[in-house]
């Protein structure tokens, strides 16, 4: 039995024309600049709009998980006026994938963050609790995180 070449084409051709795409893992490993903005809570007595900035990150990486510390004075610009002061700890619960996906936490700071990543640069939302005027008070924002 004798089968025509368009037959053959037609057979062949998802297998030619099949595309396969192999990324890289990320590396996530390295020193890193945490800032966040729109960070907006709401206690008993104040609604709180903040940007928070110069925290350090030192990740490590194996496999999925990403581990490491924070640390930094963390230069709060909040309406109304809020002060944090010296903030640090531990990263814990790090995990990058499926894809670019990323989440990680502060402790024991409390803060919990999913976004996405990329070699050079993190971003995403944050959660955040911190004990203002009123009480603890869950704060939502956005997070971004630069590789130094």
């Amino acid at each position: 039995m004798t089968r025509s070449p368009l037959v053959l084409l037609l057979l062949a051709g998802p297998l030619a024309c099949g595309v396969t795409t192999h990324r890289e893992p990320l590396d996530l490993t390295g020193e890193w600049k945490y800032n966040t903005h729109d960070l907006k809570g709401t206690s008993p007595r104040y609604s709180y709009v903040c940007s928070i900035g110069q925290l350090t990150l030192s990740l490590t990486q194996s496999g999925s998980t990403i581990s490491g510390t924070y640390s930094g004075y963390a230069n709060a610009n909040c309406d109304p006026p809020l002060v944090l002061g010296s903030m640090s700890g531990q990263v814990v619960n790090g995990v990058v994938g499926p894809g670019d996906a990323i989440q990680f936490d502060f402790d024991p700071a409390g803060w919990h963050h999913t976004g996405t990543a990329s070699e050079a640069f993190l971003e995403g939302t944050v959660t955040a609790t911190l004990d203002v005027v009123g009480g603890p008070t869950e704060f939502k924002g956005i997070f971004q995180v630069v590789k130094q």
